[in-house]
């Protein structure tokens, strides 16, 4: 998919999120560029995958253009990046944990959409 959309070598993965309320969610990894890079690097598959994975979902949990200077959320994350212990800034961990409390009470108030109707 990745060489399919032209992206260039340093795209892991990427996520859309649809800006109207209830829409819908998709983020991707390209887990063959991921494998390379570890192998390259001598680097575990498993923690670039959770590296790249955890950027990813960070952009479904954040506002729109959320890309910091430091932490997991860099624009792009480099090959030097991966070797360091990258994490969420706190305001952005603050950020995610307001949006997942959001959604999970507009869930409660509307009901989850594959519910059954009540008998």
């Amino acid at each position: 998919m990745a060489e399919h959309l032209a992206l260039g070598d340093d795209v892991f993965g990427f996520a859309v999120v649809l800006s109207e309320p209830g829409s819908s969610f998709l983020a991707s990894v390209f887990y063959h560029r991921i494998r390379t890079l570890a192998d390259d690097l001598g680097y575990s598959r498993a923690e670039a995958l959770g590296y790249i994975m955890a950027h990813e979902i960070g952009h479904l949990l954040l506002p729109s253009g959320a890309h910091s200077p430091s932490g997991i959320i860099r624009a792009r994350l480099t090959r030097e990046d991966l070797r360091r212990s990258l994490r969420f800034t706190r305001a952005q961990a603050q950020l995610m944990i307001a949006d997942v409390r959001e959604r999970t009470q507009e869930q409660a108030i509307v009901g989850h959409p594959t519910a059954a109707p009540p008998d």
